[in-house]
């Protein structure tokens, strides 16, 4: 009868994580750090990308500039951002007219390598619509 009440007790008293557990937790944090670390950079030169464009969209000569000189206005400013080496501008920069407006894209995918064999994309589009005159 004693030994029985111990065991009880002992149950009862015990409690937290077991150490399986532990590295379960302890492996997700490391996960979501590595995730973080590895394509926060990727959403910082998004945003320069982004921005450029926009930049770009308000420019008082913009609806007269031609597609080559569209993408000569956007790589000095992402020259000047520090922004010129993540992707091919021309290759990535779209222009379309409407009967109202003029749409300018970017849109591109870049390819993180993680760990071992897993990668992550990411499909980046960006567009700014501005008003003809």
């Amino acid at each position: 009868m004693v030994v029985n009440m111990t065991e009880d007790l002992s149950m009862r008293n015990q409690s937290g994580l077991s150490i399986w557990a532990l590295l379960i937790v302890c492996s997700l944090i490391v996960f979501f750090a590595l995730l973080a670390m590895k394509l926060t950079p990727l959403y910082v030169d998004n945003l320069k990308l982004r921005d450029g464009l926009k930049v770009l969209s308000e420019n008082p000569t913009f609806h007269t500039m031609t597609r080559n000189q569209m993408v000569a206005k956007l790589r000095e400013k992402l020259y000047v951002d520090s922004a010129h080496n993540i992707v091919d501008v021309k290759s990535v920069f779209h222009v379309e007219k409407t009967k109202t407006d003029i749409i300018i894209s970017l849109d591109y995918e870049r390819v993180e390598h993680l760990a071992f064999n897993i990668s992550a994309l990411l499909d980046f589009e960006n567009s700014v619509t501005t008003p003809l005159p």
